[in-house]
């Protein structure tokens, strides 16, 4: 990130040109979904940020297209911004219509423009770039020479880069959508887990320029218990992300079956990782971890406390699926009084306006009277307690389905009896929405038909790939606030 980048991000910040909405996203012309919109027009109102942009636009031109002979705005954002960039540069400048006028000369072009002419185009932003490449177009076909495109700001997404470049058309921008991201969350514009989304949902559209973010850094997966879903993840992210991985998967592997303490383990760890993924039996395990190891910690699952990663994959889950969180009812199903990932999902969806929460278990298993109080009760979120999954379905929107931990029982008996205490078929469906969301922070055993794999509800294994995504996200906010990258 450059001094110029960094400037323009703060000063579209400052002046409210960038809004964000992770849980309400904005529909662009083109039909997409986005959580982020910048409006570079607000830029004219302010003196000193358009100083900024104009100065910041002629020094982009004078840096990659030193042959510049004339400027060309686009319609209409770009006119103004390529109007006074030209002034400062004393040259030429015109602008292309969105379409040809209906009355006089009928012209497409506006201004003068001599065959042969070497032009740069004036754009505010680039997404898609369809706009801009019709543009180039028309100044092609009226024989310029187009040496390239300079923008405010991009949003980096595959598709307009891919478009870019196979017309052959260079584009250079002030800013982009990394640099926002990254000034936002710094500057405290938006919450540190918007930030994780909106680093994601970037991943998840052009995931090849991530290939190489973390070339040289290594990820150390300590896992005291088995795991293969969490486990898998952390290091597939990594590896997506150009970085190496060492590690266990199970407490005999390592010297705590000697002995050794946790903080220990992740001193010695830290001298050979740049970050670390640990998941332990003992709730606080990757706190005592994070206050010795000298590198940032990751907890990957705490006994039955926590497992904070995979409520951030149900949360990108949730807002792809659903586009938003506002409003939505919620079903937790099954072992909810060992079941971490409840734990953590009904507290991060507590913050989300006219969220409602049925939680569905036999007695043995209800959720916790201490979550109920701290995070249900405390922020007035409305729930019932239910035994019957079948009377709650009609009204759900998502319905987070849970397996009964042996793991977590100290009697064999007790776990056989709660085991098969929900199941669910493609009959108990037959009352849902069609727009149900069916997750599963897996591995199940029986407690989701294979019937309903198929079902376009079924959302479990697209959670799994999200899960990556945001875990990718994640280890790169990290490194670089810790300076490591």
């Amino acid at each position: 990130m450059d001094h110029l980048e960094s400037l323009v991000a703060q000063d579209l910040l400052k002046i409210r040109a960038v809004f964000f909405r992770p849980d309400e996203p904005f529909t662009w012309a083109s039909g997409i979904l986005s959580p982020v919109y910048c409006d570079n027009r607000l830029t004219l109102s302010e003196p000193e940020v358009r100083s900024h942009v104009e100065e910041g636009l002629k020094s982009l031109i004078e840096r990659y297209y030193p042959a510049c002979e004339a400027l060309m705005g686009t319609s209409t954002a770009g006119i103004a911004h390529a109007a006074i960039t030209a002034h400062l540069m004393g040259l030429p400048m015109g602008y292309v219509r969105s379409g040809a006028k209906d009355h006089g000369r009928r012209n497409s072009i506006e201004g003068r423009l001599d065959p042969g002419a070497k032009v740069v185009v004036v754009e505010d932003l680039i997404s898609t770039a369809g706009s801009v490449l019709e543009v180039v177009e028309i100044l092609r076909a009226a024989g310029a020479e187009v040496l390239g495109v300079v923008s405010i700001f991009s949003y980096g997404m595959k598709k307009g880069l891919a478009r870019l470049k196979e017309a052959a058309v260079e584009n250079h921008s002030l800013t982009n959508f990394d640099v926002i991201a990254k000034v936002a969350a710094e500057e405290h514009y938006i919450r540190e887990e918007d930030i994780r989304r909106l680093i994601a949902f970037d991943i998840i559209d052009h995931p090849e320029a991530y290939q190489d973010r973390c070339r040289g850094k290594k990820l150390a997966t300590l896992f005291f218990e088995p795991s293969t879903r969490t486990r898998l993840s952390f290091e597939a992210a990594m590896y997506e992300l150009g970085g190496y991985v060492l590690g266990f998967s199970e407490a005999q592997s390592s010297s705590a079956s000697k002995g050794e303490s946790v903080a220990d383990t992740a001193r010695v760890v830290g001298c050979y990782a740049d970050i670390i993924a640990m998941r332990h039996p003992k709730e606080g395990a990757p706190l005592v971890a994070s206050l010795h190891a000298g590198v940032p910690v990751i907890n990957a699952g705490d006994g039955g406390h926590n497992h904070p990663t995979q409520t951030l994959a149900d949360l990108l889950t949730i807002y792809r699926e659903k586009g938003g969180f506002e409003g939505l009812h919620v079903g937790f199903c099954g072992d909810l009084k060992f079941g971490r990932t409840v734990h953590s999902l009904i507290t991060a969806l507590s913050r989300y306006e006219g969220i409602r929460i049925s939680l569905i278990s036999p007695e043995e298993l209800k959720l916790p009277s201490y979550v109920k109080k701290e995070v249900l009760l405390a922020g007035g979120i409305p729930y019932q307690q239910t035994t019957d999954l079948e009377a709650v379905m009609p009204d759900l929107d998502i319905l987070y389905m849970t397996r009964v931990q042996r793991e977590r029982f100290f009697s064999e008996e007790e776990y056989l009896r709660l085991r098969d205490s929900y199941i669910l078929t493609p009959e108990k469906l037959v009352s849902a929405k069609d727009n149900l969301c069916i997750m599963h922070p897996l591995p199940r055993v029986n407690e989701i038909s294979t019937a309903i794999d198929s079902d376009p509800r079924a959302c479990y294994f697209r959670q799994v790939l999200y899960g990556k995504y945001i875990r990718m996200a994640l280890i790169l906010k990290l490194l670089e606030e810790a300076g490591r990258l």
